[in-house]
């Protein structure tokens, strides 16, 4: 058909001459020589798209382009009768192809109703519009520096919208995991205002932080003892520091101290007498403490002293009780847990405990008592008149000392209780390491008889951690109250056995 166009040029040229025929009936009037909707296949007259000429499609037909519907309109692959535009709309429906009707309900997601990338796509809802069942699902977080937690969640039209920051009181922002903490293992992951709570950490690792309406801060001046006395709260935080005044205990309470090692919080008493007395009905959580300089008659670390008829409680964690003149810990008609103390130096002797349960797990206790005619009774540990659970458990105990009659100077005791993964040894003085104590799995001086009991010398390194091979993974996990802390608050099973004494080397 490309010489069709010449040919009409050349008629029109002649329509144009002077010299042509007049009138000039049935010259081509333009580029295309038929009226608009002519089948010559040639642009028509008002339009550039292809010319399907008379016989187009009606609506519901399938199309590629609006040109070949007869209502110009090509919508979903089918002639529609206009542009259904629309969100959730559409032409090509089974029943009412060819006019504008509404997604339904049941289609699923659609990209008509795209949200944000972290929230997914909603649905159309059955009228023409979009619908998103889960708005209000959390679509991110993070921690704005500031100790909050900013949560974003979906909103209803599927936009991730940041909300207020939170709190995370009593616990701060954890940014690698762009959460609030809901456990800590060291005070900087509490709100400052709180504490680290590990009292309970031998059951899972972790402690809790103090709720803020729960406690009472020492303050700057203040003395422990003052607060104590005074407070309604369960909990007394106490800061680094050094406080003189002895505290006197005959409620139920908490104390928490909130220093380190470089910088601890330090109770030493410029008078006679104990530094912390736990009266009868008296109920006292201590933690965090370095109980030291206890001086004159009953200058003990500790002393609990209930009645034949209400006892007393103590429960000692993570303090190092030292250099007091009389016992670290002396308890009598008192259930007493000690877990993970250092208790060294004491003149008295480490542990005295009588009359009650006793838990005593995970503690080094050194270098105490006094040697010689006119020593210490005992030297490391006296446990007698039991009354109730009895749990004695990797702790190392080395050497104490004591004076030379006839008593022990490791360890005392007057029940046949089984005594588990200990390390006993280096101890002096008195009738030798032991009297009446029976032991599994421990490394005893003297002693390899029973059922797992070695007598090998365990080589101490400083703060007395065993270097001997033949304590590591040498224990028995069965141990009653074993715990998953060491002495250093690491794992207290690394292999899959426990060693003997209260470091886990290996």
């Amino acid at each position: 058909m490309r010489w069709l166009w010449p040919i009409a040029m050349l008629m029109l040229a002649a329509c144009d001459s002077d010299d042509g025929p007049a009138p000039c009936d049935g010259c081509i009037a333009g580029p295309d020589a038929q009226p608009d909707g002519g089948t010559d296949g040639l642009p028509d007259a008002d339009s550039q798209a292809p010319d399907f000429g008379p016989n187009k499609l009606d609506n519901g037909v399938a199309c590629v382009a609006g040109a070949q519907c007869k209502s110009g309109q090509c919508v979903d692959d089918v002639c529609c009768a206009d542009s259904c535009t629309g969100s959730c709309m559409a032409c090509n429906l089974d029943g009412t192809k060819g006019t504008c009707s509404a997604v339904p309900a049941s289609a699923g997601p659609q990209q008509d109703c795209a949200g944000d990338p972290k929230c997914g796509n909603g649905v159309c809802d059955g009228a023409g519009g979009c619908s998103y069942p889960n708005a209000g699902q959390p679509c991110g977080s993070i921690c704005n520096g500031g100790g909050k937690l900013v949560v974003s969640l979906c909103d209803a039209a599927y936009q991730c919208v940041a909300q207020a920051p939170a709190s995370c009181s009593p616990y701060t922002c954890d940014a690698t995991a762009n959460a609030c903490r809901t456990s800590c293992t060291q005070h900087q992951e509490c709100d400052p205002a709180s504490a680290c709570d590990r009292s309970a950490a031998h059951t899972a690792g972790t402690g809790a932080c103090v709720p803020l309406a729960q406690a009472d801060t020492v303050a700057s001046g203040q003395e422990i003892a003052t607060v104590v006395g005074a407070t309604t709260k369960p909990v007394v935080i106490v800061p680094p520091g050094t406080y003189k005044q002895k505290i006197v205990v005959s409620k139920t309470i908490k104390i928490i101290g909130k220093g380190s090692a470089t910088s601890p919080s330090k109770l030493d008493p410029d008078t006679d007498g104990a530094a912390i007395t736990i009266q009868t009905n008296g109920k006292l959580t201590v933690q965090g403490l370095t109980i030291q300089g206890a001086t004159g008659t009953g200058g003990d670390g500790l002393y609990c002293q209930g009645s034949s008829t209400t006892k007393a409680t103590l429960v000692a964690v993570e303090n190092t009780i030292a250099d007091n003149k009389g016992h670290g810990v002396l308890g009598s008609f008192c259930d007493v847990t000690l877990r993970r103390n250092v208790i060294q130096s004491n003149q008295a002797g480490g542990a005295d405990l009588s009359k009650g349960a006793f838990v005593v797990v995970n503690n080094v206790v050194a270098q105490n008592g006094v040697f010689g005619s006119a020593g210490s009774a005992f030297g490391g540990i006296s446990l007698s008149a039991g009354t109730g659970t009895m749990n004695v458990v990797n702790n190392t105990v080395a050497e104490n000392q004591s004076s030379s009659v006839a008593v022990a100077s490791g360890m005392i005791c007057s029940s046949t209780t089984k005594l588990y993964n200990n390390i006993v040894w280096g101890n002096q003085g008195g009738s030798g390491q032991v009297s009446g104590c029976v032991f599994d799995h421990s490394d005893v001086e003297g002693i390899a008889t029973g059922s797992g009991n070695i007598n090998v010398n365990p080589n101490f390194t400083t703060n007395f951690v065993p270097q001997a091979t033949q304590c590591f993974n040498s224990g028995t996990n069965s141990a009653p109250g074993l715990g998953v802390l060491d002495v250093t608050n690491g794992p207290r099973i690394k292999s899959a056995v426990v060693d003997m004494g209260a470091y886990e080397v290996q």
